[in-house]
């Protein structure tokens, strides 16, 4: 009989979200409680002999030009202390992130210094979206 992964052994797809007690919400089961504590981690840094994996969809930044203003939902300015928040609080060992460009790239490096990255720019280099891996350089070490 296959047993189901606890609530804390995966962490995918946050996406984007209003707030603290929001982020921990969206990662909740259907019908679960929002989390009593918003700034207590999820999941946490994982122990030695496991990964916490984490994909995460930043959503691109829209905000110059006036593409999103103050109090938009996928307004950058808005989002990217959150980001940061929750990346430093869950310190994911590898994290995949999706619609970043690469001014965004700042906000991960920020959280997780000892992260490095693996990517680029959709369009060559650092022009165009990144769908990029971070992984934790301390831990894990990139083969191919």
């Amino acid at each position: 009989m296959a047993v189901a992964p606890a609530r804390r052994t995966v962490l995918t797809g946050l996406g984007a979200a209003a707030g603290g007690a929001a982020l921990a919400a969206a990662a909740a089961p259907a019908g679960a409680a929002p989390a009593q504590n918003p700034s207590r981690a999820l999941i946490g840094r994982a122990k030695r002999d496991e990964l916490h994996v984490m994909s995460f969809n930043i959503r691109y930044d829209r905000s110059s030009g006036g593409g999103t203003v103050e109090g938009d939902p996928d307004h950058w300015p808005t989002r990217r202390p959150l980001l940061v928040e929750l990346l430093e609080r869950e310190k994911p060992t590898l994290l995949g992130i999706q619609e970043a460009l690469y001014g965004q790239l700042t906000a991960i490096e920020s959280a997780l210094p000892r992260h490095r990255s693996i990517g680029y720019g959709r369009e060559g280099g650092s022009a165009g979206e990144y769908s990029a891996i971070f992984y934790d350089s301390t831990r894990l070490e990139v083969l191919q």
